[in-house]
């Protein structure tokens, strides 16, 4: 953790003269991390306050994301590789950067990076499981019954996304769920 006076806070404090040591009053944050806002009282050696008043810090932790080890272009599919973990300090900002990679291996980029740019979560896809005229496998799921037969895509899509495929024999087209590479899934009934 660092924390960040400004200049202001910084001259009321230095108006304090010597202290001994700083107690906080309260805080009129939920929030422990970015500007926060404290009541702070400045006390003596026998604990005898000087001054109080307020103050609005910038608080900050380091953490280690993912950054791009080299340039990466928009449809590359990140691995090991492709990341390399540095320390920066954060406070309030959106948190999407990237602190375990691992969770990331196998996605595809949404955007170019340049080498040491943040990874953030909303740069990252899931990997197409499907293209259009693909031969897709279909698990057909009715409570505890399942039937699996192959079909054919009618659209491109990522896992979970619903796309349109054919059946094979009977032309007969379908909205399935897609589950893995060349895989999907259709549930029947209740």
């Amino acid at each position: 953790i660092d924390v960040y006076i400004n200049k202001e806070d910084t001259r009321k404090i230095a108006k304090v003269g010597d202290f001994h040591k700083l107690q906080i009053l309260n805080t009129k944050n939920e929030a422990m991390l970015g500007p926060v806002d404290f009541h702070v009282a400045f006390l003596d050696k026998e604990d005898g306050k000087l001054q109080e008043f307020d103050i609005s810090p910038v608080i900050l932790r380091q953490v280690e994301v993912a950054v791009a080890s080299e340039n990466l272009t928009r449809g590359d599919i990140i691995g090991k590789e492709d990341i390399r973990m540095v320390p920066i300090w954060v406070g309030q900002e959106k948190r999407d950067h990237i602190t375990e990679p691992r969770k990331f291996y196998g996605k595809e980029l949404g955007a170019n990076l340049m080498a040491g740019d943040i990874i953030r979560a909303r740069n990252l896809l899931d990997q197409i499981c499907a293209k259009r005229g693909d031969i897709v496998k279909l698990t057909c799921l009715s409570g505890a019954m399942q039937v699996t037969t192959m079909v054919k895509a009618l659209q491109s899509g990522r896992r979970g996304d619903l796309i349109r495929v054919q059946n094979l024999t009977s032309k007969k087209v379908l909205s399935v769920k897609l589950t893995n590479i060349k895989e999907a899934e259709i549930r029947i009934g209740g």
